[in-house]
């Protein structure tokens, strides 16, 4: 079963009263359904007893990648913007603003402001809050003495060995 909304949300620590008992163990909430990330991430990964036609389409799998991005993306904004309550998000001081400035705005025209939590990726929060932490690292080290980047090339053998036949690098 799918679950729609945001990956990282907060989830019910237990089941509820449907998730009863199934062989006087209790199931949790989180075995009992996947994330669409979830279930895309296991689509990606070639298993022992199952064709691998999802990995010999080319750029094909290129896209159903981006795609599935996608609509994983948008499922968990909508969630964030459906739950701004739930996320402890109060009104923005600039539609109070613009109340003050002009007593007669019409409230309705001036939208809302959706509020991207910290554990959201992307959003300026989360950003924010690696930050601080990336700085916090370093100063408790008393700062960094070496940075490191790493490359792969495409033609290198161990690639190569893992690509299935008639796979080239670029997929």
């Amino acid at each position: 079963m799918l679950r729609a909304d945001a990956d990282d949300a907060p989830a019910p620590a237990a089941a509820n009263n449907e998730d009863a008992v199934e062989n006087n163990n209790q199931v949790s909430w989180k075995w009992r359904y996947v994330t669409q990330a979830e279930w895309f991430c296991y689509r990606l990964f070639p298993y022992v007893d199952e064709f691998f036609h999802l990995f010999m389409t080319g750029k094909l799998l290129q896209e159903f990648i981006v795609d599935a991005w996608a609509i994983t993306e948008q499922s968990r904004l909508i969630w964030v913007k459906l739950n701004q309550a739930k996320l402890h998000v109060y009104h923005c001081q600039e539609i109070a603003d613009a109340i003050a400035a002009d007593s007669t705005v019409n409230t309705t025209n001036l939208g809302q402001h959706i509020i991207l939590p910290s554990f959201f990726l992307g959003s300026t929060h989360n950003m924010i809050q690696h930050c601080q932490n990336a700085l916090a690292i370093n100063c408790y080290y008393h700062g960094a003495d070496l940075f490191l980047t790493a490359t792969a090339n495409p033609n290198w053998p161990e690639i190569k060995a893992e690509l299935f036949s008639g796979q080239k690098p670029s997929d």
